[in-house]
């Protein structure tokens, strides 16, 4: 790249050019009788208790209950001090537990109740000694008192409470229930409505023609999301988005569709004729069209209304853009609209696209990096930054001048007087000059050089050889202009000299 170096060589010259249970309550009731068998008792039938008990002091049996571990079980009267006993086990008496004649454990009296009858079990003897009877002697405190009242009160109160409190309870569920049901037929109602509007939103899609006018009729609307569910699938290198939409319909409007004749329909699969008016341009397209497996609605095939547009990978600083969003080699684009095509760097565009405007009529886009351009803003801009440095180069009678011309001090031992260095231009480097045409690196393409130009110039100045001052005339690397490149990732564009 640029110029080739072969150092210098003079002669002398004379002269020059220019990002989560129940405790049971046994019966209190005084009354309770012990379980026996009062029915059938008779002469020579033995009281299974033994001999009819007396007042206190009675050595005899005490018509007991039979206990298990010495507890009374749960509805029986405890041997104490209330039920005209002495504190203790009165002598004689056996311990609980020990009793003949008694019933088996396992057939205890529900509460209150009678307890079973038949042998072996016999009513306990009646009389002022017997603890148990309704008027027995008892400690002189009288008959004793019946708590059946307070029984009978705690348990309504109980009931009282329960009942309330399931009426509560069923009043809040019925009730409850009724708000649900009108909360669930509400929700009901609302998504019935919301189904709907999405269904008029989306329009008609029960035959090909009517889907092809609503996909048509989204698109021209700018509803990016309404047009694309109408696909079938997604296209392969999608590149479009609600943006890039807007900006399409800003740039050429849909003005009219036309949606023709339905062709090839069989049962699963149909073509529709569609002419579209865009920015006064009409686009005809066939759009493709399968029925859903899912539904009876009909899906359009996506790459029958999109096209392609081939472009430039992104290289280094630079990426290709479509309607100003970078996109990265081919993309798929909607059919018949008008996009922009570009690149991130404003001072770069695409030579073959008059006002980087392209329609998706139908026609091949392919754009290489060939197709690359500078803008006419910025090829100026380019060109006048290097013609400029190189005449502030020319100008110089410095040995040092800049723009790939500077002459060392000495050459071939002749001592070289700085300060009397004069350059000049021929006319057919003039022409070149005036004629540049950018080149980009391929592997940065953000970095732009003239694509060929010779820079020859005519370089004299004065030396000393062997004692004697002349004037030379150069030859080589400080007679050829340098390569510049410009870097228009830059703000402020400035050149590389080579």
């Amino acid at each position: 790249m640029g110029n080739e170096r072969n150092g210098n060589q003079m002669s002398q010259h004379s002269g020059g050019p220019e990002n989560g249970g129940h405790q049971q309550w046994g019966s209190s009731n005084g009354d309770q009788r012990h379980p026996g068998n009062q029915q059938g008792q008779g002469a020579g039938q033995q009281n299974p208790y033994g001999q009819q008990p007396g007042p206190y002091g009675n050595t005899g049996q005490q018509g007991q209950y039979p206990h298990q571990g010495g507890q009374p079980q749960a509805g029986q009267h405890p041997s104490g001090p209330h039920q005209g006993h002495p504190q203790g086990q009165q002598p004689g008496q056996p311990p609980y537990g020990q009793q003949p004649g008694q019933y088996s454990q396992h057939q205890q009296p529900g509460y209150g109740g009678q307890p079973p009858q038949g042998p072996g079990n016999s009513q306990p003897p009646q009389g002022p000694g017997n603890p148990y009877t309704q008027g027995g002697g008892g400690d002189g405190d009288g008959e004793k008192k019946s708590p059946v009242g307070l029984i009978i009160a705690i348990i309504a109160i109980v009931g009282v409470l329960l009942i309330g409190g399931l009426i509560l309870i069923l009043v809040l569920l019925f009730s409850g229930g009724d708000d649900d049901e009108t909360d669930t037929t509400d929700d009901e109602v609302t998504e019935d409505e919301d189904a709907e509007e999405d269904e008029d939103a989306a329009g008609d899609t029960s035959d090909p023609a009517s889907a092809v006018e609503t996909y048509f009729t989204a698109l021209a609307d700018g509803d990016y999301d309404a047009a694309t569910s109408l696909w079938e699938s997604n296209p392969t290198n999608n590149a479009m988005s609600a943006e890039i939409l807007a900006d399409s319909l800003e740039l050429a409007p849909i003005d009219d569709i036309s949606v023709g004749e339905v062709l090839n329909e069989d049962d699963y699969s149909a073509d529709v004729d569609v002419t579209l008016t865009v920015d006064g341009e009409q686009i005809e397209l066939t759009a493709q069209l399968w029925q859903s497996f899912d539904s009876d609605e009909w899906e359009i095939q996506p790459n029958s209304v999109t096209e392609r547009f081939s472009l430039p990978d992104a290289t280094g600083e630079l990426s290709p853009t479509l309607n100003g969003e970078e996109v990265n080699g081919s993309v798929d684009v909607f059919a018949g609209l008008v996009y922009e095509l570009g690149f991130n760097i404003e001072a770069y565009t695409f030579d073959s696209i008059e006002d980087g405007l392209v329609q998706a009529d139908g026609s091949d886009v392919f754009l290489s990096s060939s197709d690359m351009a500078l803008s006419d803003d910025a090829l100026e801009e380019w060109r006048e930054l290097i013609l400029s440095e190189i005449e502030e180069c020319m100008s110089s009678e410095d040995l040092e001048a800049g723009c790939g011309l500077d002459i060392p001090e000495e050459i071939d031992g002749t001592e070289l007087i700085d300060g009397t260095v004069e350059r000049s231009m021929p006319t057919s480097t003039e022409e070149e000059l005036n004629n540049l045409t950018p080149r980009f690196d391929y592997q940065q393409p953000h970095l732009v050089e003239p694509d060929y130009f010779s820079g020859s110039i005519d370089v004299y100045v004065d030396g000393v050889e062997d004692g004697q001052e002349g004037r030379f005339e150069l030859w080589g690397d400080s007679t050829r202009i340098g390569t510049p490149i410009v870097n228009f990732t830059q703000e402020e564009l400035e050149i590389i000299w080579e």
